[in-house]
């Protein structure tokens, strides 16, 4: 009987010093980005040295972490914006991996028999290298064609009806009501966050168009007017506590621990401070009142 060659890792250390990309996706999407980026890795290691980003995996991997998948890829995206993961091997074969990552599954595996590495995404050089390495060229678009192979065999009905799912998906995001006027909002958000966190907050036609969709998503998913959202974001903006909480709108959606969204409770703080501001201004002019009196 052949003997199984073992591929993943049962575990992967993580530095109590972390560097820069790290910190910029937790100052971009909080704790929670932090969380989605040390599950991926998660992924990555139990399989080797590399995840493949599908729709199959994206789907599941939301449903077993409870996040939105649009969150998900928000961040994500982030992740390949600060080069956490090979840009050019995700755009070629969806795959999430880094030189990074490769080289800590070498430290870890080098004292196995045998190692197996697929040439077509492998990102190290070579030399020095103390595994035992089995060099093969598997083609990662056959694999990840032959993993949705069945659902593309399904009857010409069941793929009519895709492709009118599709067209109904792509009609709901085209319309967005109000976007020049909610372009401009996003736009000046994330100029005024430049200006204070400019090593933070970088501004930029992806940003902006991540923006538009949240914004759209508070009107047309969560029923907030449009008036209330630019007076919560105006708040969030001058506000000491909140500005340093919210650099990015992509996690004004998400679930925090007392059960609200971040935006309701950013909607709760500014409410609570107008109500002390009212509650400042009759005290100064009741003061004022009894002066004069």
């Amino acid at each position: 009987m052949s003997r199984t060659i073992k591929t993943g890792l049962d575990y992967f250390p993580l530095d109590t010093k972390l560097d820069e990309k790290f910190e910029m996706i937790e100052a971009e999407h909080g704790l929670i980005g932090f969380a989605i980026i040390i599950k991926i890795y998660q992924e990555i290691y139990k399989n080797g040295y590399y995840y493949i980003w599908d729709k199959k995996r994206q789907l599941l991997f939301s449903k077993k972490n409870n996040v939105y998948i649009e969150d998900l890829n928000v961040i994500i995206n982030s992740a390949l914006e600060w080069n956490m993961f090979s840009n050019d091997l995700f755009n070629k074969y969806k795959v999430l991996t880094s030189a990074g990552i490769q080289k800590q599954f070498l430290k870890i595996t080098e004292r196995r028999k045998e190692v197996i590495i697929n040439e077509n995404i492998w990102l190290m050089d070579n030399n020095g290298i103390n595994a035992n390495i089995i060099f093969i060229k598997d083609d990662i678009n056959a694999i990840n064609t032959n993993i949705s192979t069945q659902s593309k065999s399904k009857s010409k009905s069941k793929s009519k009806s895709k492709s009118k799912s599709k067209v109904k998906v792509k009609k709901i995001e085209n319309i967005i009501k109000d976007e020049s006027e909610i372009r401009n909002i996003v736009t000046e958000f994330y100029n005024y966050q430049h200006s204070v966190f400019s090593d933070l907050v970088k501004v930029n036609d992806k940003i902006i168009k991540d923006g538009i969709l949240i914004i759209d998503k508070l009107i047309r998913i969560d029923d907030f007017k449009l008036e209330k959202i630019k007076d919560v974001l105006k708040f969030i903006l001058h506000d000491e506590f909140w500005s340093n909480k919210v650099l990015a709108l992509s996690g004004l959606r998400r679930k925090m621990p007392n059960g609200n969204t971040k935006f309701v409770n950013a909607l709760v703080a500014s409410v609570n401070n107008q109500k002390s501001n009212v509650a400042d201004y009759n005290r100064i002019a009741a003061e004022e009142f009894l002066k004069n009196e």
